[in-house]
């Protein structure tokens, strides 16, 4: 008796399994000769524009006048302006680090406001996408840090995915600025 049901139910259940399978193959509304094509058809980030920011970031050296921080950050800027970047794009992780680059550098300028500005403009471009630091740190969150020091309390701050000295820095800062 159980044979009999079992008989008519496998066919059934092959039946739907293919369905399901070829369901879950046909979701792109695109062929890949659709999608190289507009793969290609992207804007790209300046060949000769990401090379210039390169030079002038490691002619950079430390305690190097403001003006210099200034200008690479001005130009790190300029190369992604009017570029619309997403995960896939061959340029997203050039993009995301020049605009870390930019903000870092306004960061060293003294010029803060600029600096919030370059990094909201980083959480437009880049959702939920984010930069590692050598120390598996959080690009986003120190720049948060470096520039909300004194809007954080300390239950935020321990919160951050930021380095060590740096967390201990800011925690340091804000004790004496308030005893």
């Amino acid at each position: 008796m159980t044979s009999k049901y079992t008989s008519k139910i496998k066919p059934i259940a092959i039946l739907c399994c293919a369905i399901t399978l070829s369901a879950c193959s046909a979701t792109s509304g695109f062929s890949n000769q659709q999608q190289d094509e507009q793969f290609n058809q992207l804007k790209r980030v300046d060949f000769a524009c990401e090379q210039q920011v390169k030079q002038r970031e490691s002619a950079l050296e430390s305690g190097t006048n403001l003006g210099a921080y200034m200008a690479l950050a001005n130009h790190a800027e300029r190369c992604i302006n009017g570029i619309s970047f997403f995960p896939k794009h061959p340029d997203n992780q050039t993009a995301m680090q020049f605009n870390a680059l930019s903000v870092l550098n306004f960061i060293k300028a003294g010029e803060l406001k600029s600096a919030k500005q370059s990094l909201e403009q980083f959480r437009k471009r880049f959702p939920r996408q984010d930069l590692v630091m050598p120390d598996y740190t959080s690009f986003v969150d120190t720049a948060t840090a470096l520039l909300a020091r004194d809007g954080l309390t300390e239950r935020q701050l321990n919160l951050l995915n930021i380095n060590s000295t740096l967390k201990s820095e800011l925690a340091r800062q804000q004790y004496w600025s308030i005893n």
